[in-house]
C-alpha cells in the first residue's frame, strides 16, 4: 500500500469520527439543556409553593379586591417578596433559562394579577430605583402579548369551525 493511500484512509476515518463525535456532543448538549430546564422548572414551583410566598400573594391579592381601601405597603414585606420572586423568574425567562410555556396557563394568570395589584407600589419604588422589578414587568408584558395574540388567533380561526 502506498503512503498516500494510507494518509487518505486515515483522513477519511478522522473526518467520520469527528462528525460522529460532533453529533454526539450536540445531542448531549440538548439533553443537558433539557435536564437543566427541568431542574429550573422544579425550583420555580418549589419556591412558588413556599408558605411565605403563598401568604404574601394571598395578602396582596386580598387587599386588591377590597373596595375603596387604600393599602400602603410601606410597613409590609409582602410586596417586596412577590416582586423579587417574579423579577428573578422574569430574568430567567428573558435569558431562556426558564421556558416561557410555564406561564401560558395559571402561572401566567397569577403573574398578571400580582403585577396589576402591585403596579402602584412598583411605580412608587421606581422613583428611587428606575429598574425596580424590571424583569417582573418584562414577564407581565410578555404574558399579556401572548394572551392578546391567542385571542386574535382564536377569533381569526372561528370561521373555520362553522
Amino acid at each position: 500500500m502506498n503512503i498516500q493511500k494510507i494518509q487518505v484512509i486515515v483522513s477519511i476515518f478522522t473526518a467520520i469520527v469527528t462528525v460522529g463525535l460532533s453529533f454526539l456532543g450536540f445531542l448531549l448538549n440538548k439533553w443537558n439543556k433539557k435536564k437543566v430546564q427541568m431542574d429550573v422548572i422544579k425550583e420555580y414551583y418549589k419556591e412558588g409553593d413556599s408558605n411565605e410566598l403563598i401568604q404574601a400573594r394571598k395578602n396582596i391579592l386580598n387587599r386588591k379586591h377590597i373596595a375603596n381601601e387604600i393599602f400602603e405597603y410601606e410597613n409590609s414585606a409582602y410586596p417586596s417578596i412577590v416582586c423579587n420572586f417574579f423579577n428573578k423568574w422574569g430574568l430567567m425567562v428573558k435569558y431562556r433559562n426558564l421556558p416561557f410555556y410555564i406561564f401560558k396557563g395559571s402561572s401566567g394568570h397569577g403573574v398578571t394579577k400580582c403585577y396589576e395589584a402591585l403596579k402602584s407600589y412598583i411605580d412608587k419604588r421606581r422613583v428611587d430605583n428606575v429598574l425596580y422589578a424590571f424583569h417582573f414587568e418584562y414577564l407581565y408584558k410578555k404574558i399579556k402579548k401572548h394572551n392578546n395574540h391567542q385571542r386574535k388567533k382564536k377569533w381569526y380561526f372561528m370561521w373555520l369551525k362553522k
